[in-house]
C-alpha cells in the first residue's frame, strides 16, 4: 500500500487527500446531525418524565390540602368534585405513563425524528400532564386554600371585634377567661387592664367606648392636649383636632355596626357549615365595623406622626464661599515646516489656570451641626469671580423648620434669624 502511494504523482496524491478530507467532513456532519437529533429527542423524553413526576407531586399536594381542609367542607356535594378531579388526575398519570413506553422504545431504536414529532405535538404527554396539573391546582388546591383563607379572615375578624370591644379585665388573673381562651396573643394584648386611672378616664366617654377603643383614645389624649397648648398656628391645632375627632367618630360607630351583624362565626359550631359564598358575605359584613376600627387606629397613628413632625427642628443656611485652583486642558492647531520645506498642521495641547467655586451649606438641629460643600461651577480665568445666585449668598437661609410648626410653614430667605428652641414640655 505504501509503495502504491509512493508511485502516485503529486496531483493524484493531492486529489486523494481532498477526497479523504471531504469524506471525513461528511462523516462528521452526519454524526453531528445524528447527535443533535438524539440529544433533542432525549431532552424531550426527559421532560416527559419530569412532567409526570410533577403531576404526581401535585396530586399528593392536593390530597394533603383536601385532608387539611376537610373540616370546612359542607358535605358530599362540595367534596365530590374535588375527589373526582384528583381521581381523574391519577388516571391521567397512568395513561401518560402508558403512552410514554412505546416512545422509549422508539428512542432505543434510534427513531429520533418520530420521538420529537410525538413529544412536540399538541397532545404530547408533556402538554397533557401540564394541562391536568393546572386543572388540579385551580379546581382543588386553589379552591381549598381560598376557602381556608376566607374562614381564617372571618375568625380573625371575630376575635378582633371581641378583643377591641371587650371591657377592661382584671390585671391579676392567673388564667384567661374562658370566653377569651382562643383570642390570639397579639389581639389579647389589646384588651385593657383595669385600673382606677383607666376607669376614671373611660367614665368620661360614652359607654360604647368602655373598651380598648376608649383606652386608645385616652392614651392619645395627651398628644392632642400638648399640640393644643404648644401649636403655634391655628392650622396646626385644627389639624390635630381633626385627626383625634376622626378617631372618636370612627370608634363610636364600631359597637353599633357590630351589634347589627346578623351572623357571628363560632369555630366549633360553624366549621363545616359555611360555603365559600357564605364566608364572602360574612367577611363583607364584618368589614364595616372592622373598617371603622382601622380608620380610628390610622387616625391616631397619624396624630403620633404629626407630633413628631411638629417637634422636628432644623435650619439650613449658606455659611461660606470658597474656591480652588483648577487646570483646564485645551487643544489648538499650530503650523510647522517639515524637512522638505512643506507646511504641516499639528494639534497642540496646552493648559490654562482658573478656579472652581463652592458654597457651604450648614444644617443645625437640636443634636448638633453639620456642613457640606457644593460646587457651583468653574471659570477658566484668574481674573474673574463667580457670580453666586441669590440663594447661594452667605447668610441665605434655605429652610427653617420651627418647633411646633408643621412642614407647610417652612421658611426661607435672607434676613431671617433662625434658632433652635427649647421645648417647654421638656423642661
Amino acid at each position: 500500500m505504501f509503495s502504491s502511494w509512493k508511485g502516485l504523482d503529486e496531483q493524484t496524491r493531492f486529489s486523494v487527500k481532498v477526497i479523504s478530507a471531504v469524506v471525513v467532513l461528511i462523516l462528521v456532519f452526519f454524526l453531528s446531525v445524528h447527535y443533535y437529533k438524539k440529544s433533542c429527542a432525549g431532552s424531550l423524553l426527559e421532560d416527559a418524565g419530569k412532567s409526570v413526576h410533577s403531576l404526581q407531586r401535585t396530586i399528593n399536594e392536593a390530597d394533603d390540602v383536601m385532608s387539611a381542609t376537610k373540616f370546612l367542607m359542607t358535605g358530599d356535594d362540595e367534596t365530590y368534585p374535588l375527589s373526582y378531579c384528583v381521581s381523574q388526575s391519577r388516571e391521567e398519570v397512568y395513561e401518560i405513563e402508558k403512552s410514554v413506553r412505546p416512545i422509549v422504545a422508539m428512542m432505543d431504536s434510534g427513531e429520533y425524528d418520530e420521538v420529537r414529532r410525538i413529544l412536540e405535538s399538541p397532545k404530547s404527554p408533556i402538554k397533557r400532564a401540564a394541562k391536568q396539573e393546572q386543572e388540579l391546582r385551580t379546581k382543588v388546591i386553589d379552591y381549598c386554600h381560598r376557602k381556608k383563607n376566607l374562614r381564617d379572615q372571618v375568625v380573625r375578624n371575630e376575635w378582633l371585634l371581641k378583643a377591641r370591644l371587650k371591657k377592661p379585665i382584671d390585671s391579676g388573673f392567673v388564667e384567661r377567661p374562658s370566653e377569651l381562651s382562643g383570642v390570639p396573643d397579639d389581639l389579647f394584648a389589646m384588651i385593657p387592664k383595669k385600673s382606677k386611672e383607666l376607669e376614671s378616664g373611660l367614665s368620661s366617654l360614652e359607654p360604647c367606648l368602655n373598651n380598648s377603643l376608649g383606652a386608645n383614645l385616652l392614651s392619645h389624649r395627651p398628644i392632642l392636649e400638648r399640640i393644643n397648648r404648644r401649636g403655634k398656628t391655628a392650622a396646626v391645632r385644627t389639624r390635630a383636632s381633626a385627626l383625634y375627632d376622626g378617631a372618636v367618630v370612627a370608634y363610636k360607630a364600631v359597637q353599633g355596626e357590630n351589634d347589627a351583624l346578623s351572623d357571628f362565626y363560632r369555630t366549633e359550631q360553624d366549621d363545616g357549615h359555611y360555603s365559600t359564598e357564605d364566608y364572602e358575605r360574612l367577611l363583607a359584613a364584618q368589614q364595616v365595623p372592622v373598617g371603622h376600627i382601622q380608620h380610628g387606629d390610622t387616625s391616631l397613628l397619624q396624630l403620633e406622626h404629626y407630633l413628631q413632625e411638629l417637634l422636628t427642628q432644623r435650619f439650613v443656611y449658606v455659611s461660606g464661599h470658597s474656591h480652588e485652583s483648577r487646570s483646564f486642558r485645551h487643544t489648538r492647531t499650530v503650523m510647522s515646516i517639515d524637512i522638505d520645506g512643506n507646511s504641516v498642521s499639528e494639534e497642540e495641547v496646552y493648559h490654562t489656570d482658573g478656579y472652581a467655586y463652592f458654597y457651604t451649606l450648614t444644617t443645625v438641629t437640636p443634636q448638633g451641626k453639620s456642613s457640606k460643600t457644593v460646587e457651583v461651577g468653574e471659570i477658566d480665568s484668574r481674573w474673574r469671580e463667580w457670580d453666586y445666585e441669590h440663594n447661594e449668598e452667605i447668610g441665605w437661609v434655605r429652610e427653617w423648620k420651627r418647633l411646633y410648626e408643621d412642614n407647610s410653614t417652612i421658611a426661607s430667605g435672607k434676613n431671617l434669624k433662625p434658632m433652635i428652641e427649647v421645648d417647654p414640655e421638656e423642661k
